[in-house]
């Protein structure tokens, strides 16, 4: 069990540029590590106040006084003001941009289901730990076991269960975002104005977009779904990564290997496809021989595939509440590549379109892009991918619009942004570093003083 006294709370920490910082570290470096924690409280009271930081703060993450003070000296070594939790930041100009950015959240599917790090937040920040717990708890009653104390006993993001029981892997994924979510959005005070999600991410995202509105129904959903997939296991399927746009991949193999379809539509250049795995596997050697890249999935089913369509019954026999989304929450479909709204949202039989058409998120990105254009939501935009670690970030990076280089410059965006909410290396220091980012962008209403309670 984990104790409930946050011994390594991180704190984010401004100071401003000409601040002596060493001389404040004489000043308050007490004899324990409880000293560091009111000496950070006492700065972030001072000099956190989003709506009074200057544009030149230096900030830093650190969350006892070793780290904090080898984040001063590498600062001194560097002569340099670039926030010190970033090496992102290293070469980005240390200027708040005149905009308000418009936030996108992405909301990962499978694939980047877990990653040891969401225990460093549990251990660290209360709200990441209550969402978590609250909802173990609510799945626990369906599953009749913790996901979170299984997870505990496997060694890394690479143990076979998390590919091979749908339960267990929809289930911490489930817990992973919607914790990651509160803490941005609750915690923090980024909140998104867009949100759209790949395959499972999409249902997630429906929380963010007030479609589904309690946890319960949520966790009700995605139980039934991961359960109705389960059913798909072991049939002989398989899925593989392509590189290759889906009209090319179809022009050179479809009509030759009849169980294989394109499942997933990741960008113009990358498709998944699914189908039998003794036609993927010569698939594989073919594109061997033509130099194309290929990577086989660890997951034995084809998702977005035909083989799915046995699970329509059991997706018409859900019964849940669902509604229309929040006004100020834009929600992109990325199985239709339209705007949810007042006569098209969420309900058992989208539940079912999610899983089995394909899952098209290059039309949603590209959707995106329009929405905010045509919208006019903001120049400047901050893509922040909710999910426990980095997986379709670059495909955001491939259909990014051109950008202006000058002010009278005809194209409609000025920045782009990409952010991880954690990387497999990264925990807090990830949160960190997004959030950094996104102030940098002209985020004005992250709440700094949040880390005081």
């Amino acid at each position: 069990m984990i104790c409930n006294n946050l011994l390594n709370k991180q704190y984010l920490i401004s100071f401003p540029k000409d601040e002596n910082i060493k001389e404040l570290i004489k000043k308050h470096k007490g004899p324990n590590e409880d000293s560091f924690k009111e000496f950070a409280k006492l700065q972030i009271t001072i000099n956190n106040n989003s709506n009074e930081i200057n544009k030149d703060n230096i900030f830093i993450s650190a969350k006892n006084w070793i780290e904090f003070e080898e984040k001063v000296e590498l600062l001194s070594l560097s002569n340099s003001s670039a926030p010190l939790s970033s090496k992102l930041l290293e070469n980005e100009k240390n200027i708040i941009k005149e905009e308000e950015p418009c936030i996108v959240f992405l909301f990962s599917g499978q694939g980047a289901q877990f990653n040891p790090l969401i225990f460093e937040l549990y251990n660290s920040e209360p709200i990441f730990r209550e969402t978590m717990d609250k909802i173990d708890e609510i799945m626990k009653i369906y599953l009749g076991f913790s996901t979170i104390e299984k997870v505990r006993q496997y060694k890394d993001e690479f143990d076979p269960e998390l590919n091979t029981n749908q339960m267990i892997t929809q289930s911490i994924l489930l817990i992973s975002q919607i914790s990651i979510y509160k803490l941005f959005t609750e915690h923090w005070g980024l909140k998104p104005t867009i949100v759209f999600g790949h395959s499972f991410g999409e249902i997630v995202a429906s929380y963010a977009s007030g479609m589904i509105q309690d946890l319960e129904t949520l966790c009700y959903v995605i139980y039934n779904r991961g359960k109705s997939q389960q059913k798909t296991f072991g049939t002989g399927k398989g899925m593989i990564w392509v590189d290759l746009g889906n009209e090319e991949f179809q022009e050179k193999f479809c009509t030759k290997f009849k169980s294989v379809e394109v499942c997933c539509i990741l960008s113009p250049s990358n498709v998944t496809i699914g189908g039998d795995k003794v036609e993927l596997e010569q698939i594989v050697e073919q594109c061997k021989l033509e130099s194309i890249n290929t990577k086989v999935l660890s997951i034995p089913t084809a998702f977005h595939h035909s083989c799915q369509d046995c699970l329509y019954d059991d997706m018409m026999k859900l019964q849940f509440k669902s509604y229309p989304p929040k006004a100020d929450i834009h929600h992109i479909s990325t199985v239709k590549g339209t705007l949810f709204n007042k006569d098209f949202y969420i309900n058992k039989e989208y539940v079912f379109e999610n899983l089995r058409d394909q899952a098209r998120l290059a039309l949603g990105i590209k959707n995106v892009f329009q929405h905010i254009e045509n919208s006019n939501l903001g120049r400047n935009v901050c893509f922040i991918e909710i999910g426990p670690r980095q997986s379709l970030l670059n495909y955001i990076i491939k259909q990014t619009p051109p950008l202006n280089k000058s002010e009278n410059g005809n194209n409609y965006f000025k920045s782009v942004k990409t952010f991880a909410s954690l990387t497999r290396d990264k925990g807090n220091e990830g949160i960190h570093e997004t959030l950094i980012q996104c102030f940098k962008q002209g985020y004005k209403n992250l709440n700094f003083l949040n880390q005081l309670n």
